[in-house]
């Protein structure tokens, strides 16, 4: 006999499964705070002129390290936003998500949120690197004692979701995303879902890391996991024969996801649609290991075509100006768009560095703007493509076309790749 959970969950999809995956999912705020700056109109008018956040560090002293670089961000006003005991209570990270946050809130122009019918989904690398730091430079970590008596809870991952949810009184399902580079973007996939299952009315999600510590330079470096250029303009050169790795990177983002139904009855702005969602794992044998033939990679991407079926003008790709992932990358679209029209192709990442799960959401960022102006941000650094058979690489310069549909690309150390599709809405 079927249990009476088990009859619920059946007369539930039962009852709607076409209006349920009909239901449209749109992003109504955006607060950020990034490298470029901590305004929507900074960021895009110093991404699209090709200018780069990465630069010598200047947060601690890198002079010992083979990497003296980073894509550190220009001073937060954490005041205005924050209080001085959430600045002493939270780790970095979380304050920068806050901030982004509030910057969302206010450019949706959404005043209260319902707490019942609102989520908070967050990616994030861990929430406090920079504490690691901070802790283990000024104690004895085989001894007792000394340590932050709150640390503990700067170390949970779900502090930043958990801290958002607090400060608007949100008692809907409250979680944290953690799969490296690729969180925001599982964040925004499982946003959607939430919406489109009816499970929430409005998501808040975003991501939010600080990478440019010393704990992490020093994990990063003995890995050679980043570039050891001494020309911070450049050392990142995103599918260029002359790429190396890519950099650390700080930063935050915040997105207010609605449907789109309720978004237009209540008059929102609607910056465009989140038409498809999809995630794997390559499961390579080893936690390094990438399957560099990019058929892993491709499969991915071809299972969000399927789902958000249609002509994609414009990729904006993970591209992490890294010798191995940029031509795998590269494979895997061009399997994807083997029998499809060739779509222009750039990353940000030369601009941006490497801000762990916050990248992909500055990428959701720039290609909602691009579908707005219609302008493609240039692949900064690139002057010879180590591979393009069937894509448009966009060059040093952006790049002004007519630009409806846009695919993004992340990946995540580990193995975890995603993609999603984003649609210009017409009002």
């Amino acid at each position: 006999m079927s249990s009476p959970l088990l009859k619920t969950f059946k007369s539930f999809f039962a009852a709607k499964p076409s209006s349920l995956l009909e239901q449209q999912v749109v992003i109504t705020g955006i607060g950020l705070v990034s490298p470029l700056g901590h305004s929507l109109t900074e960021f895009w008018s110093r991404l699209i002129s090709g200018e780069t956040g990465i630069d010598f560090i200047k947060g601690f002293d890198a002079s010992s390290f083979p990497c003296k670089i980073a894509a550190e961000l220009p001073e937060v006003r954490f005041r205005d936003h924050l209080s001085r005991t959430q600045i002493g209570y939270y780790p970095r990270a979380t304050q920068l998500a806050c901030v982004a946050f509030e910057l969302a809130k206010r450019d949706a122009g959404i005043d209260q949120f319902d707490s019942d019918r609102t989520d908070v989904l967050i990616g994030t690398s861990s929430s406090a690197f920079e504490y690691i730091d901070k802790e283990t430079s000024r104690n004895n970590v085989s001894e007792f004692g000394g340590f932050d008596p709150i640390g503990i809870s700067k170390l949970n991952f779900n502090c930043t979701a958990a801290a958002i949810a607090a400060r608007e009184n949100i008692g809907g399902y409250a979680g944290t995303i953690s799969t490296a580079c690729a969180s925001g973007i599982n964040a925004l996939g499982l946003g959607i879902e939430r919406i489109r299952f009816g499970l929430a009315d409005t998501v808040i999600v975003g991501a939010a890391d600080v990478g440019v510590t010393k704990f992490l330079l020093n994990l990063f470096c003995s890995a050679k996991f980043v570039s050891f250029s001494q020309n911070p303009g450049q050392a990142v050169k995103p599918f260029d024969v002359e790429h190396t790795r890519s950099v650390l990177g700080d930063g935050a983002c915040v997105f207010i996801l609605k449907r789109e139904s309720d978004a237009r009855a209540a008059k929102l702005k609607m910056y465009g649609r989140l038409a498809g969602f999809y995630q794997a794992y390559e499961n390579v044998n080893g936690l390094f290991h990438v399957d560099e033939t990019g058929a892993r990679w491709g499969k991915t991407i071809g299972k969000v075509l399927e789902a958000a079926p249609g002509e994609i003008d414009y990729v904006n790709a993970h591209g992490p100006g890294d010798l191995q992932l940029d031509d795998v990358e590269l494979r895997a679209l061009e399997m994807a768009f083997a029998n499809r029209k060739a779509p222009f192709v750039s990353s940000i990442k030369s601009s941006i560095g490497s801000p762990f799960a916050a990248a992909g959401a500055f990428q959701v960022v720039s290609t909602l703007l691009s579908l707005q102006t219609g302008i493609i941000p240039p692949n900064r650094g690139l002057s010879t493509p180590s591979n393009s058979n069937n894509l448009n690489l966009v060059g040093e310069k952006a790049v002004r076309t007519s630009l409806k549909r846009a695919l993004i690309n992340s990946r995540g150390l580990g193995g975890v790749n995603c993609s999603l599709v984003c649609e210009r809405v017409e009002v």
